[in-house]
């Protein structure tokens, strides 16, 4: 294979665990709703991903990818935050904001965060078309906003305040979280 310098995986499969249905809206027939889903991981390596196909290897993604698009990206950034946050949004750091992986502060350098973010990420626009999403683990998306779902950001297994939406679900996901440590 020839060595190519592509964006995670990631980012061409994340989006979609977050974006559960894009085309998905209340007053929609079920029948003809068709869920989108972004699936990606930070830090995968395109050419390990297909050689490990090869081998037989990571067969779910193989079948999620087979049924859907599977494509590298090339990326224009070195930091996890800053990419994530161009595909959720669609622009470029100078106008969404995150550009680092921390921010400086008065009490010493903290993470990015989603208060950062100067325009809508997909999230936000699909839950103002009236369609539904689940977030998850997605960077700089703590504190977690309010949406139509759920959103488990990327501080979800801290506790810190704000780290899920809705708060409703704070008892649901910690009691799943102290099963998954207990295991």
């Amino acid at each position: 294979m020839m060595k190519r310098s592509f964006l995670p995986l990631t980012i061409v499969l994340a989006t979609a665990l977050i974006l559960s249905s894009v085309s998905c809206r209340a007053t929609e027939d079920p029948a003809t709703i068709h869920p989108f889903i972004l699936f990606g991981v930070d830090g995968a390596d395109w050419e390990v991903v297909e050689w490990m196909w090869e081998q037989d290897r990571l067969p779910h993604l193989k079948r999620l990818a087979d049924r859907g698009v599977a494509a590298p990206l090339e990326t224009f950034h070195h930091a996890s935050p800053v990419i994530w946050t161009s595909v959720a949004t669609g622009v470029m750091p100078d106008v969404h904001g995150i550009t680092e992986f921390v921010v400086p502060t008065i009490k010493g350098d903290q993470p990015v965060s989603s208060t950062l973010r100067r325009v809508p990420a997909l999230w936000n626009m699909v839950t103002a078309t009236g369609g539904r999403v689940a977030v998850l683990g997605w960077w700089a998306s703590w504190p977690a906003e309010e949406v139509n779902g759920t959103i488990l950001s990327d501080r979800s297994v801290h506790e810190i305040p704000d780290r899920v939406w809705p708060p409703g679900y704070f008892a649901t996901f910690d009691a799943a979280l102290a099963r998954l440590r207990a295991a």
